[in-house]
């Protein structure tokens, strides 16, 4: 496929979350830890360097701390790029 890599375990918009009491949702803390999980594992498939895994995952870490209480599916282009 030509362009970008599409990432489906980062795809939270079409995945359909199980209802479990314990199980965190992505706006939450914990549910951007297993998106930074799914992101790394997604750079580690695509055979990129320990390196720049670590700097990906250390800048869309630092990325999701900047959120604050929005939540990650409502993120839009202009929220990103400020």
């Amino acid at each position: 496929m030509p362009g970008e890599p599409y990432y489906p375990l980062l795809d939270t918009k079409s995945a359909e979350s199980p209802s479990n009491d314990k199980e965190e949702s992505m706006d939450s803390a914990s549910g951007s830890k297993g998106l930074l999980r799914a992101f790394k594992l997604a750079l580690t498939v695509d055979g990129l360097r320990p390196s720049t895994i670590h700097h990906y995952v250390r800048d869309a870490s630092r990325f999701l701390d900047s959120l604050d209480d929005h939540c990650v599916q409502e993120v839009t282009r202009d929220d990103v790029r400020a």
